[in-house]
C-alpha cells in the first residue's frame, strides 16, 4: 500500500545503530521505491533513511524489525541472512509532520516577534523540535512524527503558554495562536540624596 518512494537511502550495518554500516544504497529515481543490495550472510540491520533526497525532510527514518519499523535504533531488529536467499523488505515510511500559527502581544493582534516555540512530546519515544517566531509572529516547527506534544511558546518579559497539539492524520496543524501576556514590572529609580536645608 501507499507510493513507492524515490531517492531514499537504505543502509546495511552488523549492529542496531549503524555503527558496522557495509553496504547501502538508494531507491534512485523512476524506480517506484524499489532497491535491491547484496549483503553478507549472518544477521544485519537495515535503515530507511531520507538522507539521499535533496532536501532530506520529508519522512521520518526507520530501523527494520519484522511487525514493521521502528524510529529509534535501540528497537531494530536483526535479519538473518543465508547464502542464495532473496527476502522481500517493505519499509513504510511516515511522512513528517509541522506545527505552525502565530504569537501575538495578549491583545491577540500584534504580532510578537523572536519568542521561542518548542513542541514537547507527550507520547513515549518521539522526538521534539522548536524555533523562533519570524518578525510577523509566525512560526513553524518541522520534522514531527504523529502523535501529541505540547507546544510551549516562550518570550522575555512575558508569561510562558503551553497548548496540547494531536498531530494524527493531517501534515500541518496550523492555526495554533499564542497570545502572550507581559510580566507586571516596576519603575524603580535610584537618585543620590541631595543635603538641603
Amino acid at each position: 500500500n501507499g507510493i513507492g518512494l524515490d531517492s531514499i537511502c537504505v543502509n546495511a550495518s552488523t549492529d542496531k545503530c549503524g555503527h558496522g554500516i557495509f553496504g547501502g544504497g538508494w531507491t534512485g529515481y523512476g524506480n517506484d521505491g524499489e532497491y535491491s543490495m547484496i549483503v553478507p550472510e549472518g544477521d544485519i540491520y537495515l535503515f530507511a533513511n531520507t538522507g539521499c533526497q535533496p532536501d532530506g525532510t520529508e519522512y521520518a527514518s526507520q530501523h527494520w524489525t519484522s511487525a514493521g519499523g521502528v524510529h529509534w535504533c535501540d528497537d531494530a531488529e536483526a535479519m538473518t541472512v543465508t547464502a542464495g536467499s532473496e527476502t522481500k523488505i517493505d519499509f513504510k515510511l511516515e511522512r513528517l509532520k509541522q506545527i505552525s500559527g502565530h504569537v501575538y502581544h495578549q491583545d491577540g493582534i500584534t504580532p510578537l516577534a523572536n519568542a521561542a516555540l518548542y513542541a514537547f512530546p507527550v507520547s513515549q519515544g518521539l522526538p521534539g523540535a522548536g524555533t523562533v517566531a519570524g518578525p510577523d509572529g509566525s512560526y513553524r516547527i518541522e520534522g514531527l512524527l504523529p502523535g501529541s506534544y505540547v507546544v510551549r511558546a516562550v518570550a522575555d518579559w512575558y508569561s510562558m503558554q503551553t497548548l496540547e497539539v494531536e498531530l494524527v492524520q493531517h501534515d500541518l496543524a496550523s492555526g495554533i495562536d499564542f497570545s502572550l501576556v507581559p510580566y507586571p514590572y516596576l519603575l524603580i529609580s535610584v537618585k543620590e540624596a541631595v543635603a538641603g536645608p
